[in-house]
């Protein structure tokens, strides 16, 4: 950094740092996207923006894959059994709809905390990805897809090994009309569609695919305008990425109850991911 040689460019210099710099206002409409700046520190020995390789990603996305047809097949042998719940299927199609939506919003609220991303833990890659989400929001629109897709493929695979072991050994009925395997396969396609939702939320109006931006209007994705206000100070609010719907819900839960700094989400967080089994052992 040069500094100034004489007193005049001191004194100019002096007032030009005391002077605060007006941030950037939140654009809400649907042309442009929020470039807001959360204003965290660079991560020790990375530098923001710089796109890591992630290993294993064809191996996380084939098993992710599998998982589905898996589970698809399943559903389909249900219902040339003529044993296929469509009631409670459908039930539990709409019911993940909206849990994954808070699902997001608690992810979301465990990897923006600034604390697991600070030392080697399970979560720091995710979490140090979500805080540069801060330092550039336009990041997300050039990640490579198969990279923004990938993390999602160990929870895929997770709940498809859950819905297995739950639907031998903990339902009496077997599991008959399939439910399990049609949460796994609802959970799969809500969380691959919450990654793009949010994606699509950080990208211009022309980069968006056809019906994007009608399914943001309506509510069903999340919107560029909606979203824009959790990238606001002091950023503690409207965490959920894929529909925002159930902002309504978490928004009042971290302002009253737990703070978002706050290491209880991580157990509230694990235990919510066994709603969809209670959910299936009502029905």
């Amino acid at each position: 950094m040069c500094l100034p040689t004489d007193k005049k460019d001191k004194s100019t210099a002096v007032a030009a740092a005391k002077t605060p710099v007006a941030a950037k206002a939140p654009v809400d409409d649907d042309k442009n996207v929020p470039s807001i700046e959360k204003g965290l520190k660079t991560f020790n020995g990375h530098e923001p923006g710089k796109f890591r390789k992630s290993k294993g990603l064809w191996v996380v996305a084939a098993l992710a894959i599998a998982s589905c047809i898996f589970s698809a097949n399943q559903i389909v042998d249900a219902m040339k059994a003529g044993t296929f719940n469509y009631k409670g299927g459908l039930v539990v199609f709409v019911s993940t709809y909206f849990l994954i939506d808070v699902f997001s919003g608690l992810l979301h609220i465990v990897l923006d905390n600034p604390y697991f991303a600070s030392f080697p833990n399970p979560l720091q890659g995710m979490a140090i990805g979500f805080q540069e989400h801060h330092l550039n929001v336009n990041l997300i629109g050039k990640l490579p897809l198969r990279q923004h897709l990938s993390p999602m493929g160990i929870p895929v695979v997770a709940i498809t090994l859950l819905g297995q072991y739950c639907a031998k050994y903990v339902r009496e009925d077997k599991d008959v009309g399939c439910l399990y395997s049609v949460c796994s396969l609802s959970v799969a396609c809500f969380l691959v569609l919450m990654q793009m939702a949010h994606r699509w939320s950080h990208v211009s109006l022309d980069r968006r695919p056809y019906g994007v931006t009608t399914l943001q209007k309506m509510g069903l994705l999340v919107s560029a305008a909606e979203h824009s206000k959790h990238h606001r100070p002091p950023y503690e609010s409207h965490f959920c990425i894929m529909s925002g719907n159930m902002n309504v819900v978490l928004n009042p839960f971290v302002k009253y109850v737990v703070k978002p700094d706050s290491k209880l989400w991580v157990p509230i967080f694990c235990a919510f991911i066994f709603v969809p089994q209670m959910i299936i052992s009502s029905l």
